[in-house]
């Protein structure tokens, strides 16, 4: 039986700056941009908590 994931739409509003260094971060540990919104999105939601 395939697990179900839960997925959720999020919008997020990056500076350029911001946006280019999860650009840098994600070159240089060859991982997606998308791998660490979905950390930040993580992260933020913990501090929420």
């Amino acid at each position: 039986m395939a697990a179900k994931l839960k997925t959720e739409l999020v919008q997020l509003r990056l500076t350029p700056l911001e946006k280019e260094k999860l650009k840098t971060l994600a070159d240089q540990n060859q991982k997606s941009l998308s791998d660490y919104i979905r950390w930040l999105i993580d992260r933020e939601s913990l501090k929420s908590n």
